[in-house]
């Protein structure tokens, strides 16, 4: 083989070693979304995992996965995503289970976290980790494994909670706190539905939510929120039922004045269209919420309502546009895994596109 060739091939060899081995700095960190007390537009979607509960932590290689889930929200033009962590406890943390004590994240946990959030910086995503799902209270044991929720006294027992903050929680909160993509710490995808299906104690759930709620305002410089389930458990009447996550609520459950959350994050579903929880017929400003609000879960094929077929359904590219209008600061489709038939990566796009085409200005980048 003639020489010019040779050094030909080496130079293109050197240049895909180096393409290769980019450094997770290509997106500055002054691009990446920061919130303030007056947030900026976030528009994105739920991931929300690889392997439920177990993308942390487990031996799983998701570099693939976060790739294609960060570089497709990037051609989109969003700028955020929602992922879960532990879920309902079957792959992180490792549990006594004599006592229901969480005891220490598996082996690679935060090299995995890392990651995750070294490839949502180079793709200009902000990344809203979940800690925690409802799901912790449902047994799954016979078919996941001993770890895979029944957790019911660790929401409980304060006790058991003040060791997970103690030995898991701030530890990665002092590591991972400081990250430019880490966008916020959300406690407790959906709490409600452990007291609401499961029976639990409310005043017990909102304990276990103000709890790490407090520990984080102490650890944590990035904002604190929780993913309710709806605006029913989010606003007082005559727009809920209820503000369980108010300043006042979880002082009252914890007795610490930090026990507070900095945002509040509602979802919103078909189900709700008749009792008139859904948040996209009614601005922020006329439900009087005391904390910005974003829109954490909706369904990607939009809104419509299983009991009366009388309501006019809500497409998602019109919540993505009313979302905005109506003063929430963020909106996130469900989900990038399309495990669950509302809709999945081909909706998401369809319905970004659309939004966009009507405002290109929502579109956050």
């Amino acid at each position: 083989m003639p020489k010019t060739v040779l050094l030909i091939l080496f130079f293109i060899s050197l240049l895909a070693l180096h393409s290769g081995c980019q450094s997770v700095s290509d997106t500055e960190p002054s691009s990446l979304p920061q919130y303030t007390s007056n947030p900026s537009w976030l528009l994105g979607f739920n991931t929300p995992w690889n392997e439920f509960g177990r993308d942390f932590g487990n031996g799983i290689d998701n570099t693939r996965f976060w790739k294609k889930a960060y570089s497709e929200a990037a051609e989109m033009g969003l700028n955020a995503m929602r992922v879960w962590v532990h879920c309902d406890g079957r792959g992180s943390p490792h549990w006594n289970l004599d006592t229901g004590e969480p005891t220490k994240l598996p082996p690679g946990f935060e090299d995995d976290f890392q990651e995750m959030l070294d490839l949502a910086q180079r793709y200009g995503i902000a990344v809203m980790p979940c800690l925690w799902s409802f799901d912790l209270v449902v047994d799954r044991v016979a078919e996941e494994g001993p770890y895979a929720g029944a957790h019911e006294r660790f929401v409980t027992e304060p006790k058991l909670v003040k060791s997970y903050i103690d030995n898991i929680l701030v530890p990665l909160v002092k590591r991972f706190d400081d990250h430019p993509a880490l966008y916020a710490w959300e406690i407790c995808n959906e709490p409600e539905w452990m007291v609401e299906d499961h029976g639990l104690d409310k005043e017990a759930v909102i304990r276990f939510i103000g709890l790490q709620a407090a520990a984080l305002q102490r650890a944590a410089q990035k904002p604190i929120t929780n993913g309710a389930a709806s605006i029913k458990f989010n606003a007082e009447p005559p727009f809920g039922e209820d503000n369980w996550w108010s300043d006042a609520s979880l002082h009252a459950a914890t007795g610490d004045p930090d026990a507070r959350l900095d945002f509040y994050q509602i979802h919103a579903y078909g189900w709700m269209m008749p009792q008139g929880f859904e948040p996209y017929s009614k601005s922020y400003d006329e439900i009087g919420f005391d904390k910005p609000v974003m829109i954490g879960e909706a369904p990607a094929i939009g809104m419509t309502s299983p009991e009366n077929s009388d309501l006019k359904p809500i497409s998602a590219s019109e919540m993505i546009s009313l979302a905005r209008k109506n003063g929430y600061f963020g909106h996130f489709l469900w989900s990038f895994s399309g495990h669950d038939g509302v809709g999945g990566r081909k909706e998401i796009r369809n319905a970004t596109a659309k939004a966009a085409r009507e405002d290109p200005s929502i579109l956050p980048r």
